[in-house]
């Protein structure tokens, strides 16, 4: 397979960083998105006419733009060799917030379905009393 173009490498990049976590060691990340792109060996040697490896330097392109939006927090926040998604990332990405909001509500509604259970619970106590 070849290099994947800038955009499909931001989209991805992201992806990786949600699976694990939010955040994640530079290193670990390139090598979770050349495994996920079939990047070949020979293929991660290649080279860009700067000298930088062509696949490891558009990763890093995709983290420095992802930086300037602010959906990847700057290094002295999350620390050198450090990706990490921001709290703009979640705030901007329309299918994260709704997967959130999500979340948040199957909480709520566990909540209130544990709640109605004691409840009932409870008036059961009180009925088995009367008689």
């Amino acid at each position: 397979m070849s290099i994947p173009h800038l955009p499909e490498m931001r989209i991805a990049l992201w992806e990786e960083l949600e699976k694990a976590g939010g955040a994640g060691e530079a290193q670990d990340i390139i090598e979770e998105l050349a495994k996920r792109f079939h990047v070949t060996p020979t293929e991660r040697e290649q080279r860009d006419p700067t000298g930088n490896k062509t696949f490891d330097h558009r990763v890093h392109s995709a983290v420095a733009q992802s930086r300037i939006v602010g959906w990847i927090e700057p290094w002295q926040e999350s620390g050198r060799a450090i990706w990490k998604l921001s709290s703009a990332y979640l705030k901007d990405n329309p299918i994260l917030a709704a997967k959130t909001r999500g979340d948040e509500l199957n909480e709520l509604f566990k909540a209130i379905e544990d709640a109605i259970s004691r409840l009932k619970e409870f008036i059961r106590g009180l009925i088995s009393k009367e008689d």
